[in-house]
């Protein structure tokens, strides 16, 4: 779980008109990322994931929001399957 301090300094990066609950939904699709590529709740460490990425935290935005080509992008960048058994977006 994110805390206040690390949804605020998200949604910074995120720049523009982003705020805590967008930042809230990187966070958790970050969590989800992580679990996928077989991190445990204990070992992710949500900025320390984030700064490793190779693309823009926006891209996350984006996938958050259901756009296809970032969901392809990170999902890419991460080495999981284009298809996740959980969705990105609707967290089913």
């Amino acid at each position: 779980m994110a805390t206040y301090a690390e949804l605020t300094y998200i949604a910074e990066r995120l720049g523009g008109d982003a705020t805590t609950d967008d930042a809230r939904k990187v966070a958790d699709l970050a969590a989800q990322l992580s679990q996928e590529q077989g991190e445990s709740q204990a070992e992710f460490h949500l900025l320390h994931w984030l700064d490793n990425r190779t693309y823009d935290w926006t891209r996350l935005w984006e996938a958050a929001g259901g756009d296809v080509g970032a969901i392809l992008e990170i999902r890419t960048e991460a080495g999981l399957p284009i298809f996740a058994t959980k969705s990105p977006v609707r967290g089913r």
